[in-house]
């Protein structure tokens, strides 16, 4: 970080700025181009670069909707790697929060910003058969978040019985129930 210091010597009907290092600016006008002037200095004065570019942006970028596929099968429950993209600088940290279909906590994990602004959380426990991921990036440029809904849809290795089981029918490519083999009387077909 580099400091100048700034001496200010009036003029009649002129300005002169007076910057350590030999350098001078002189300015038509009074406080508003002093203003510009100065403004001009301290940003491009120094050599250094900007910190903060635009406001943080944080984006959730797999999964978007749904999980269909479990990455650790040997694992309890179904889980997925979370990857989040950002606008924070590298070594920023995310937050990742998962919630149940209620609403309710299940999880919570941080991971610092490589170099190209992402984030992987590995192997992502998620809760079936709604889950909520919550990515949250905060740091001296501001903060961000972005949500997703997922639909937790993994094959749990069970399978559909129906009883009374259905009928074959040649019009028909699959088996087919009707009215006539529902063993309860209720209204509508109950299987």
């Amino acid at each position: 970080m580099c400091h100048r210091a700034l001496s200010f010597i009036p003029r009649p009907g002129r300005a002169s700025t007076k910057i350590s290092g030999g350098m001078s600016a002189n300015v038509s006008s009074a406080a508003p181009r002093r203003l510009i002037l100065l403004s001009a200095l301290a940003v491009a004065g120094c050599g250094d670069g900007v910190i903060c570019d635009s406001s943080p942006l944080v984006v959730i970028q797999a999964p978007t909707s749904a999980v269909a596929v479990d990455a650790d099968a040997t694992a309890a429950g179904v889980q997925t790697d979370v990857r989040v993209r950002s606008s924070l600088l590298p070594g920023d940290e995310i937050e990742l929060i998962v919630l149940d279909g209620a609403g309710v906590e299940a999880a919570r994990a941080r991971l610092p910003l490589d170099d190209d602004g992402q984030a992987v959380f590995a192997a992502v426990t998620v809760p079936g058969p709604r889950a909520t991921l919550r990515a949250i990036g905060r740091s001296r440029c501001g903060s961000a978040e972005d949500q997703v809904d997922l639909d937790v849809s993994v094959s749990t290795g069970c399978e559909l019985q129906l009883s009374p089981a259905p009928q074959r029918v040649a019009a028909y490519p699959v088996g087919v129930l009707n009215g006539v083999m529902d063993p309860d009387p209720a209204p509508g077909f109950q299987a």
